[in-house]
């Protein structure tokens, strides 16, 4: 029998989750333009590509002010958001619908990431039609 154990670092590029924070840096790294730079956030572990980006990042989410605009809070975890925009796009990751790329197998849970993902990843190949119709598990 498999246990769940979530999986608590995120790649802010591709979206690919990590159990450990290492993995994520390494990972990290094949996003950069010279392989080894970037840029970790030391309040909540998310990497960022450039120092500009870690400079936004910083005082959009780990500022006092910041923090009082993030009043859109996740019933299920906590999470929170300065737009219910943000909060309504979090909460497709606790609905159980996804978005399966038929090429890779790869699974979202919105389909905005989907559609960016098969750009990035699958530009080459033919777009199917039945490949953005969502799956609830």
């Amino acid at each position: 029998m498999r246990l769940h154990i979530e999986k608590r670092f995120h790649c802010t590029d591709c979206g690919k989750k990590f159990l450990q924070k290492d993995t994520l840096l390494r990972h990290a790294r094949k996003h950069t333009a010279d392989g080894d730079r970037f840029h970790l956030c030391r309040l909540c572990s998310r990497v960022l590509l450039t120092p500009e980006g870690l400079r936004c990042h910083m005082t959009t989410h780990h500022t006092p002010r910041s923090l009082q605009l993030h009043r859109y809070k996740c019933k299920h975890c906590n999470k929170a958001f300065c737009h219910s925009s943000g909060l309504s796009r979090h909460l497709l990751l606790h609905s159980g619908v996804s978005y399966t790329c038929q090429i890779c197998r790869k699974s979202f849970s919105d389909g905005s990431s989907f559609k960016r993902h098969r750009m990035k990843m699958h530009a080459k190949f033919p777009k199917t039609t039945n490949n953005e119709e969502p799956i609830t598990s």
